[in-house]
């Protein structure tokens, strides 16, 4: 029979910690609990007295019962506090350690969000089609000359670029990322999975950001900075572009900082 029932239950799993809180303070519980105690006592006495006149007289009888009922309000008034702060303490350590648990699982997906951009930019970096497009400018390319306008439509309607902007356009959308793109050795992003569309970096120069040195020098950069385009603040994580020695550019890769919002108002939720 035990088996049986407990295979017909049915749990619901319940994340959240509810807690019902008591209308009843402390001084009002106590108070309580003297007068019921106090009536007892006063009623068992005079029962007493009635039953027994001579056992106990009226004055001693009346001193007996002031002074039980004062130390009983004592221990009573004592033990009620004790309860609740007892209760408080033990409702402060759940939610402690409630928050503990979100604060460390909001911080564990933002580090997962930021490990993975980082990740795409060095796929991107590695990726035969965007050195094969960082080849046609080459390492000793100067920045474009071109008007922005210009420059823009021309690599955006350039048809070798414009496969490496589709492919980075189906890892943006599936792996979590706002923009990718690609700059050359000068700083000019010549490619985008969002070429064509408004916002698109192409024909912008990133020569001036922090994490383009950084990449110059070998490194995987990154940088808080306001998006030069879209005006929407993010983190950029950059990954560069060598061969035989030489720096061809960089695969760049963008989260906007709104995106990271969810994640703590899930937790507050």
């Amino acid at each position: 029979m035990h088996y049986t029932a407990m295979a017909a239950a049915y749990f619901v799993r319940d994340d959240g910690t509810a807690t019902v809180a008591s209308g009843i303070s402390p001084t009002f519980l106590a108070a309580i609990v003297l007068a019921a105690t106090g009536l007892i006592i006063v009623v068992t006495i005079v029962a007493t007295y009635v039953e027994r006149p001579n056992l106990l007289s009226l004055r001693r009888s009346v001193k007996l019962v002031g002074l039980m009922i004062a130390g009983w309000g004592a221990i009573a008034w004592l033990s009620a506090d004790y309860y609740y702060s007892r209760l408080a303490n033990n409702l402060y350590q759940q939610e402690s350690q409630l928050a503990k648990q979100q604060v460390e699982q909001v911080a564990g997906n933002i580090n997962e969000s930021i490990e993975r951009l980082k990740g795409i930019s060095l796929v991107f970096s590695r990726d035969e089609d965007t050195r094969r497009a960082l080849r046609r400018f080459g390492a000793n390319v100067a920045p474009s000359t071109l008007g922005y306008e210009e420059r823009k439509q021309r690599w955006t309607q350039d048809k070798t670029l414009g496969e490496l902007n589709d492919s980075l356009n189906v890892a943006a959308t599936n792996l979590g990322a706002d923009i990718i793109f690609i700059i050359n050795a000068a700083g000019d992003c010549i490619a985008a999975g969002n070429a064509g569309k408004p916002g698109s970096p192409v024909g912008s120069n990133y020569a001036d950001r922090t994490y383009f040195p950084q990449a110059q020098a070998g490194q995987r950069g990154h940088q808080y900075a306001m998006g030069r385009t879209t005006n929407v603040p993010g983190l950029f994580y950059v990954s560069p572009v060598f061969e035989n020695g030489r720096f061809l550019g960089a695969a760049v890769v963008k989260r906007d900082i709104t995106k990271f919002a969810h994640w703590i108002n899930q937790a507050n939720a």
